[in-house]
């Protein structure tokens, strides 16, 4: 593999983990938002 494709790589992999991670987060707090939340649509709208 040429060198110059090592720092491409590098940033695709941090790329991908740091979506994965803001995924990974939204979802966990939407989770948590639906459980504590009686009415999350409402919620939603007020924030929006």
């Amino acid at each position: 593999m040429p060198r110059k494709w090592t720092p491409i790589l590098a940033f695709l992999l941090a790329f991908l983990v740091g979506m994965g991670c803001v995924l990974g987060y939204v979802w966990w707090n939407k989770a948590w938002w639906e459980k504590h939340q009686s009415h999350p649509a409402i919620a939603y709208q007020e924030l929006v």
